[in-house]
């Protein structure tokens, strides 16, 4: 009897100190929680939403391109919070569905996009008062004192991911991207460290600065184990900024000492290093309305980036190493509703398979939108050379555009053209079967628009 009380005595103990376990995981939990909740309501209170928009869209589109026509049929629904300067937050699904008729007889495909994005520009803001408190703990009482209009941005924030299936290269995309159907998940994080303002919260230094994206993209539809990896990522430890209005065409900054990474993984590897000692974006030219882009350094094949997703990246041995100079400039003038600009980009990069290019290209552009007309076109055209491995390399010369305008017969139903292509010549025989021939295709498009605003 003793012993049979003294078992249920021990397994009581033991279930009591379980429970005890589980309820201060549960308070653990609960705090994290708690701690969360309080640091998402203190990003609100500096960056909150105006409103609250739901957009629902239907179009209708056909066409076709040299071999084969077709007509498809899209559903877009998007939700989003505006804010002062951008979206706080912004979620929205595409699905599009086609058929048609090719030289290989009937097709029919679909594609699905997923995205999501939040940004909150003034990250954790402190004024001075608060910068200045007393500090009970403090044995220099002639601690810095700030201006009273300084303000303390901590962590400003900008969150994006996204899911394709079954998606379709633009024509206008970089040379030596693959061109075929692809599916990809990625996500972007791009934050600093502190923002700094004595006069104005919308300009001021900035201390410590990254960018970083990860995408995972398999050609076709998804299969295990064969995904390609790439990483990009952008640093500096000082940038000055202006943040400008929601209408303006770019935000300023001024980036001291940037460096890029760039590495990819699939069959094979490459590593990629750009290092500018000054970048400069959204410079005024006397308005806000007319700004420059200005950026000069050395771009490189051959880097080390260690990842934690696919450990160390680097050159496959047939992989060629490519130093050179890269940069760009360019001009831009007017606002969100209406610009024009031209801009000159000369970079080395990689494909996700590993293939290097050496591309030049220089691009012309104009957009409208009015609340019954709205358009972009863009003209473009340079010249690239690819590296296949440390033997095969290849030139050539390309130019292209891509347009589209919508006019409104009613105020939700626009009726819209689309159209790009590419002109590929002057091509060196190694590029054939590898990289992307002259191509266009054009569309007639019906399209239903929808927006709910609380």
């Amino acid at each position: 009897m003793r012993s049979a009380f003294a078992n249920a005595r021990s397994e009581a103990e033991i279930l009591s100190r379980k429970f005890a376990a589980l309820r201060a995981r549960a308070q653990n939990i609960m705090a994290a929680y708690n701690d969360a909740a309080e640091v998402i309501n203190l990003f609100l209170d500096s960056n909150s939403p105006a409103a609250f928009v739901v957009t629902t869209t239907a179009t209708a589109e056909g066409g076709g391109d040299r071999t084969s026509g077709y007509a498809t049929i899209a559903a877009h629904a998007s939700a989003r919070l505006p804010g002062e300067f951008c979206d706080v937050a912004a979620v929205g699904l595409l699905a599009r569905g086609s058929g048609g008729f090719s030289d290989a007889g009937a097709t029919s495909t679909g594609e699905v996009r997923a995205w999501g994005n939040a940004c909150l520009p003034r990250g954790l803001t402190f004024n001075a008062s608060q910068l200045n408190e007393p500090d009970p703990n403090a044995t220099n009482p002639s601690a810095l004192v700030f201006p009273s209009t300084t303000t303390l941005s901590v962590f400003p924030l900008r969150l994006s991911a996204h899911v394709a299936l079954n998606a379709t290269p633009s024509f206008g995309s970089m040379r030596n991207d693959p061109f075929r159907t692809f599916s990809e998940t990625a996500y972007g994080i791009g934050t600093e460290g502190a923002r700094l303002s004595l006069q104005s919260p919308d300009r001021g230094v900035s201390f410590i600065y990254m960018n970083l994206a990860q995408r995972w993209e398999w050609a076709g539809l998804p299969q295990s184990g064969e995904a390609g990896y790439e990483l990009s990522m952008q640093f500096g430890f000082f940038r000055w900024f202006r943040v400008r209005d929601r209408n303006a065409l770019a935000d300023r900054s001024i980036d001291v000492l940037d460096i890029k990474l760039h590495g990819v993984r699939f069959a094979r590897s490459a590593g990629l290093l750009e290092l500018a000692p000054v970048r400069i974006n959204g410079l005024s030219l006397g308005s806000d309305e007319l700004l420059a882009d200005v950026s000069v350094g050395l771009g490189a094949s051959g880097a080390r980036i260690e990842s934690s997703d696919a450990g160390t990246v680097m050159n496959s041995d047939d992989v060629p190493k490519v130093t050179t100079w890269v940069g760009k400039v360019g001009v831009s003038q007017g606002t969100q509703a209406q610009d024009v600009g031209v801009q000159f980009v000369r970079t080395l990069d990689s494909s996700v398979a590993a293939d290097l290019a050496l591309e030049n290209r220089l691009t012309a552009w104009a957009t409208l939108a009015q609340p019954d007309l709205r358009g972009r076109l863009e003209v473009f055209g340079g010249s690239a050379k690819h590296y296949f491995d440390l033997t095969t390399a290849g030139q050539e010369r390309f130019m292209g555009l891509t347009a589209n305008v919508d006019y409104a017969v009613r105020h939700d139903l626009w009726l819209g053209l689309r159209g790009e292509g590419v002109s590929s010549f002057a091509r060196d025989a190694p590029l054939e079967g590898r990289i992307a021939p002259s191509g266009f295709r054009g569309l007639l498009t019906l399209t239903w628009s929808r927006d709910l605003v609380n």
